[in-house]
């Protein structure tokens, strides 16, 4: 009998896993997991993208958006014992702003098509607009970075090309009716498109 009580006694106790860490977070953003585990000696962490770490209470960075599955195990003294608590985290990507603006040349409003929605080019400019949202400007909003493939046309000429979209920034293209295509010519030419440049 005393046998039996010494060994229940010393009997090694069940971890249990647990973490904090935010629910969403920005591409690029550094996200810190508070570890309030119970009974645990022993960490493995799965971030979601490939990382790991064995640290108490690591940080992490994400350089990629979407849904991130954030996996911890917490392990006993004796490593005989686990627990296992999982969390998802979405990164949010980052976004930057594009707009399309033209000068006196065009005569016509312009429609632009990028991304699946028509936005409508209705005054013209004798310099670059110091920044998107300007009036009479075809602006698209908070669009994941990367670079997009756009059409624009109004009564007399079309323009087709890319425009590459910057986090935290607004890019910037000029249509006007030396760099279009008349219609007449649509079948035979391909558009050309001119960047102004990303503001500072």
């Amino acid at each position: 009998m005393s046998t039996s009580c010494n060994k229940d006694s010393k009997e090694e106790p069940q971890p249990t896993a647990y973490f904090n860490a935010p629910s969403s977070v920005d591409v690029g953003q550094t996200v810190y997991f508070q570890n309030e585990s119970q009974n645990a000696y022993k960490y493995y962490w799965s971030f979601g993208d490939g990382s790991e770490s064995n640290e108490t209470n690591p940080t992490h960075t994400y350089y990629s958006s979407g849904y991130k599955t954030v996996s911890m195990t917490a392990y006993s003294v004796s490593g005989n014992k686990q627990d296992n608590y999982s969390k998802s985290i979405y990164v949010e990507p980052s976004t930057g702003d594009c707009m399309f603006w033209t000068d006196y040349s065009t005569e016509y409003v312009i429609t632009v098509t990028l991304n699946g929605s028509n936005k409508s080019i209705t005054s013209y400019y004798y310099d670059t607009p110091s920044s998107c949202g300007a009036s009479g400007c075809a602006t698209y909003w908070d669009l994941e970075e990367g670079t997009y493939y756009y059409y624009a046309e109004n009564y007399l000429y079309w323009w087709s090309g890319y425009i590459t979209v910057y986090a935290d920034d607004c890019s910037k293209m000029l249509l006007y009716a030396s760099k279009g295509n008349l219609k007449e010519k649509k079948d035979s030419q391909v558009g050309e498109k001119l960047t102004i440049g990303v503001d500072e």
